[in-house]
């Protein structure tokens, strides 16, 4: 939510007067939004004006609140109180679950969302902070309101994912402002483009369907005497055969449902510096110390334990064989 008085110091007069009726619209948008929600929980008009009233204002007010820049400027200006009642009265009244009509909130609402961040990350470095707590406010200033209000009806806020990008722009409309604002652009020129950014990368999010990487686990927990994981045989001992097809069945169903890494994919991908790197070490029972990769080491464990050396099984070259084609089908049916 924007606090146009900090930035009447900074921008003609006639920016002044565009960026307010964007907030407030912004204001309007988000108390509709609030109210679809209530509606979905079936709730009643007061809790179509609370969640109205918290996913318009609550991003401004704590944002103001952790400033210590005086009275949150939601509660100092007071048409703002009242167009989060109006955007809860134009949801009860109205459904708004046509196609055209969803499709135009989310453009409103990513639009909203750069401008929010970009006057986060504005009022914060007019305040002398730093580049940190500016990105901090500026998210928190453009997605604040959600959470919060996914907080209040007890579900897990839809930033923290499963869902398209929608933090991950307003951080980067956030971090635009922060950038311009340093190289010494000014700051109204320089909202004008991060508000651009933000609001183009989330409709594209969401045209696109861009989520950020789910990482899945894909285990058999040991709940056996003996420390195992996997299917037991009746004499209590781990079936391989058997436990190999769920980790197929498991790997199948984790891919449907979007899980596309692993802990240590995801480790190199932030550092691929370990992947070059080598040790020595004489593990799994060698007789002789060994050069390894972290992802060599990494990838001959999880083999290893997937296997479970059992000394009932021969392993031929038939069996191994076999072992390659089921890996092979699980492969393409990923």
């Amino acid at each position: 939510m924007l606090d146009v008085s900090s930035l009447a110091l900074h921008m003609p007069a006639s920016l002044t007067d565009t960026f307010r009726l964007l907030d407030l619209c912004g204001v309007l948008l988000n108390g509709i939004l609030g109210g679809l929600i209530a509606r979905r929980k079936n709730f009643d008009l007061v809790g179509f004006v609370v969640l109205a009233m918290l996913t318009a204002t609550a991003g401004g007010i704590l944002r103001d609140v952790m400033i210590q820049a005086g009275p949150p400027f939601a509660l100092t200006d007071p048409y703002y109180l009242y167009t989060a009642c109006l955007g809860a009265t134009v949801a009860w009244f109205v459904p708004l679950t046509s196609r055209p009509t969803r499709r135009l909130l989310v453009v409103a609402d990513a639009v909203i969302l750069g401008c929010w961040a970009a006057t986060g990350a504005s009022k914060a470095l007019t305040h002398g902070l730093g580049v940190m707590p500016a990105l901090l406010l500026g998210c928190l200033t453009a997605i604040g309101g959600s959470m919060i209000r996914d907080v209040a009806v007890g579900e897990t806020p839809a930033v923290f994912g499963g869902n398209k990008l929608y933090a991950i722009p307003a951080l980067i409309a956030a971090g635009t402002q922060v950038l311009a604002v340093k190289a010494g652009v000014a700051d109204a020129h320089a909202m004008l483009v991060s508000t651009a950014v933000g609001a183009g990368l989330c409709v594209l999010a969401y045209w696109r369907s861009w989520q950020l990487p789910v990482i899945a686990d894909l285990c058999l927990d040991e709940f056996t005497d003996h420390g195992h994981c996997g299917v037991l045989a009746d004499d209590g001992r781990v079936d391989n055969d058997a436990t190999l097809t769920r980790y197929e069945q498991m790997a199948v169903v984790l891919a449907a449902a979007g899980a596309t890494m692993t802990g240590q994919l995801l480790k190199a991908w932030v550092d691929p510096a370990p992947a070059a790197r080598e040790f020595s070490a004489r593990a799994f029972g060698m007789s002789q110390p060994a050069s390894w990769t972290q992802q060599t080491y990494l990838g001959t464990a999880t083999l290893l334990a997937y296997l479970e050396p059992d000394p009932a099984v021969e392993w031929t070259l038939a069996r191994a064989e076999q072992l390659l084609t089921r890996i092979r089908e699980t492969l393409s049916a990923l």
